[in-house]
This record gives structure tokens, C-alpha cells and sequence, in this order.
């Protein structure tokens, strides 16, 4: 971007906007009842997790007699 255009960008909004911008951007929040988000500490880790073994989901033998059910419905209207 020029540096033409960059200052009359910094020059349409006075400092004293800018300045009550941040201010307000420090407060809490008073619709989420949150404060103001404060940087935070992360602990870097390696990325690697746990292996999980491979297997069926959860639920899915609920869904093999519903299935089987409706099976032997159909064979017996048949």
C-alpha cells in the first residue's frame, strides 16, 4: 500500500478516537459478562498424541439391531 494512502487513512480517524478505541477495547464486556481477553500462556508440546486403536463407533451396535430388526420385520410380512 503507498504510504499516501496509509496516511490519509491514519488521518481520518483523530487520535483521541483511537485512543478511547483502545480504551474500550480493555473493559469487560457487559453483554457477555466477560472480562477483557488477557493474553495467555500456552505450553508448546511435540504435536504427537496417543495412537488410538481402530474400531467400530460408538453406538453403532445399537444401530446393527435396529437394522437386523427391521430385517426380520420385512421377512416376516413377506
Amino acid at each position: 500500500m503507498p504510504r499516501s494512502a496509509m496516511q490519509a487513512m491514519i488521518d481520518a480517524v483523530p487520535s483521541s478516537l483511537m485512543s478511547d478505541l483502545r480504551a474500550d477495547a480493555l473493559k469487560p464486556n457487559p453483554v457477555t459478562g466477560g472480562a477483557a481477553p488477557q493474553p495467555q500462556q500456552t505450553q508448546r508440546g511435540s504435536g504427537w498424541i496417543d495412537e488410538r486403536p481402530l474400531g467400530p463407533p460408538p453406538g453403532i451396535s445399537i444401530i446393527d439391531e435396529m437394522c437386523e430388526a427391521a430385517d426380520q420385520r420385512e421377512r416376516r410380512e413377506r
